[in-house]
């Protein structure tokens, strides 16, 4: 059930006089009727709602006039002779813009808004006692300070036992590029590091055996130690 679940929306007195206010998002015309009664406990049923509502001026049905959209402002009189912890106040719309037939007086009488008609409810939770007022504001506790963020378990190293450590390579004409196989270039990086640090060891050893030549007096050939 949507109400009388204890949620209480207005704290009034008894006898007071009300101001509703509703809402028109289409305007079907017809007629409103309020209603309130001690509902207790749940289930709700139409027959706890044992009052109807009077305005000022003692009429009991509320003519919706106009077109379109709107805010009405609906002035109410309470009982005088009930209070109640778990009150629940009814609206009823029967709406008018559907053609139809009925019996008044013993005559039939047909035209928009006779006969079966839509009908729209609605209802509020609240209370009647001898004094009146809102209902005091409900303590909105500190909230508790959010959870630290989880963290994240180290996630281990790629393997180094594969062909390729990283876990891809580029293919076809993109293979070998460093700007292309990015998942490769760390690794063609270091290959050409030792290929360039090994082609620079060759040629330095090539230039101290050149030298070594030309400071025997020009001989062509190298003299070798004793174990040669």
């Amino acid at each position: 059930f949507r109400y009388a679940t204890g949620l209480i929306t207005r704290k009034y007195a008894k006898g007071q006089e009300i101001s509703v206010k509703i809402r028109i998002t289409a305007n079907h015309q017809g007629w409103f009727e309020f209603r309130v009664g001690d509902i207790g406990t749940p289930p709700i049923t139409q027959a706890k709602f044992t009052y109807l509502l009077k305005t000022p001026d003692g009429k009991t049905r509320v003519p919706l006039r106009g077109y379109g959209s709107s805010l009405e402002t609906i002035k109410l009189r309470l009982p005088a002779d009930l209070t109640c912890r778990q009150c629940v106040l009814q609206w009823w719309w029967k709406v008018g813009n559907s053609w139809g037939c009925e019996m008044v007086n013993g005559k039939k009488k047909c035209g928009l808004g006779y006969g079966p008609q839509e009908t729209f409810v609605n209802c509020a939770d609240i209370q009647i006692g001898d004094g009146g007022g809102l209902p005091p504001p409900t303590p909105t506790g500190v909230p508790p300070p959010p959870p630290p963020p989880a963290q994240e378990p180290p996630q281990p190293p790629p393997p180094t036992n594969l062909p390729y450590p990283y876990g891809c390579k580029a293919t076809k004409p993109w293979t070998g590029m460093p700007s292309i196989d990015i998942c490769n270039a760390e690794e063609i990086n270091l290959k050409l590091a030792k290929e360039s640090t090994l082609q620079q060891l060759q040629a330095n050893d090539k230039e101290r055996k050149i030298g070594a030549v030309i400071s025997n007096g020009g001989m062509q050939k190298r003299q070798c130690p004793k174990k040669c």
